[in-house]
């Protein structure tokens, strides 16, 4: 097993050889960004900038892909978190739905109804008043 200077081993994982060859660049690209030498964003730019896609690019990038399996096979396997996000789902529609009720409501209420609909128009808008 390959011992870095940071005292971690490399993954030895046989999800793809970028990995495993970048192991020491992204070690060394995480302890920047958590001692503050080096923005994400800046990192991000940097990366984006070079011509020919860059081998931590393709690492990090690999390191994503890990990630989001992780969190889909936690999703999967959690009933509470699937919980918890559907509440938050559930609350902005309740949210956008009252908001677009009395925007449609307020738009009603500066019309002028013609015609033979101009008696019924807006009368439930009247009995609450």
């Amino acid at each position: 097993m390959k011992k870095t200077p940071f005292g971690l081993h490399a993954p030895q994982c046989g999800c793809s050889p970028e990995l495993n060859m970048n192991w020491d660049e992204t070690l060394r690209l995480a302890a920047s960004i958590k001692a503050g030498t080096v923005a994400p964003s800046a990192l991000m730019r940097r990366l984006a900038a070079y011509p020919k896609q860059n081998a931590l690019a393709k690492t990090l990038r690999e390191i994503g892909r890990l990630e989001r399996t992780l969190f889909t096979l936690d999703w999967i396997s959690a009933p509470a978190l699937r919980w918890r996000a559907n509440g938050g789902l559930n609350k902005g529609e309740a949210r956008n739905a009252l908001a677009r009720a009395i925007f449609l409501s307020d738009r009603r209420l500066h019309r002028v109804p013609r015609g033979p609909a101009a008696l019924t128009e807006g009368a439930h808008l009247r009995q609450l008043s």
